[in-house]
């Protein structure tokens, strides 16, 4: 990872650090987002039609900003239909893809990985409501369950309501304020950390403001802030971390906000050579 990047990353999950441990509310959160880091970010219907939700700054942020993270179960695309539930081959021998990638517009491709031994591509599936994200609090479960602590960021799956149960199992040894109605839960709103797989893709070239870049982190006292988790056909650790970065210099006036947008590039569910945005190149 390029040390000024890592610095930067380590810098913005020190503060999601403090923003867990004071029990701020959103506003408060966001304020203090915007007093380290001179932006916040929030979630709200996108300006698309039909987008559904999209992510939106406030502030000022210069180029290669780190804005947000990815998050999701992450896995060796080699390894898929060997290892993952549900795949399999057809009568014509050819590999059956598993379930949770059919119809699944939150499938990123980070390109290989030598490291991680993935020539074929490290898949991230950002979705909230696909068997992975179950997949992702088992493991957190069960991981939390060894350590006695919390191992994932596991708060954008919040707004899934199926999936409050299990969350509140996992979150069970953390001391979450939830004594009046001024504090808000920690899984009110998600981590301003988690929300990549909110942002939307634009067609049109100068609305895009923000890529994607993959890193191994292998510094354990962070690991519970990410909200990825290596999952089939990968270590535990090194954690890959999916950061969103800011292709241009963001700035908005006081009281306005801005869509963030970016190119997700080829249509993932055609699993092709290229998933993901044009042009990614390996990470290691």
């Amino acid at each position: 990872m390029d040390e000024d990047v890592k610095e930067q990353l380590l810098q913005r999950l020190r503060a999601e650090r403090d923003i867990r441990t004071s029990g701020l509310r959103h506003s408060q959160a966001q304020d203090l987002c915007r007093e380290r880091f001179g932006f916040s970010l929030r979630t709200g219907a996108s300006t698309i039609k039909n987008g559904g939700k999209g992510v939106f700054l406030s502030g000022h942020c210069p180029e290669s900003t780190i804005l947000t993270l990815y998050p999701g179960s992450v896995y060796n695309v080699e390894k898929l239909t060997s290892l993952v539930p549900g795949a399999g081959f057809d009568d014509d021998l050819q590999p059956e893809l598993p379930s949770f990638m059919f119809q699944n517009h939150y499938l990123l491709n980070m390109g290989p990985s030598a490291t991680l031994d993935a020539p074929a591509g490290i898949l991230i599936d950002g979705s909230m409501h696909s068997p992975s994200s179950q997949l992702l609090l088992e493991l957190a479960q069960r991981e939390s369950s060894r350590h006695g602590a919390s191992v994932v960021d596991v708060s954008w799956i919040s707004h899934n309501p199926s999936n409050l149960t299990q969350m509140n199992r996992i979150t069970a040894p953390l001391e979450v304020a939830r004594n009046t109605d001024e504090t808000e839960s920690e899984f009110t709103f998600p981590s301003s950390m988690a929300l990549g797989s909110l942002i939307n893709h634009s067609y049109h070239l100068e609305e895009r403001s923000c890529r994607f870049q993959c890193f191994l982190l292998s510094d354990e006292e962070y690991l519970d802030l990410i909200p990825s988790i290596n999952v089939s056909g990968l270590p535990p650790t090194p954690r890959v971390v999916v950061c969103v970065l800011a292709t241009t210099c963001i700035s908005t006036e006081e009281g306005q906000e801005m869509e963030l947008f970016t190119d997700y590039g080829q249509d993932p569910l055609s699993l092709g050579i290229d998933l993901g945005y044009a042009g990614r190149q390996t990470f290691d």
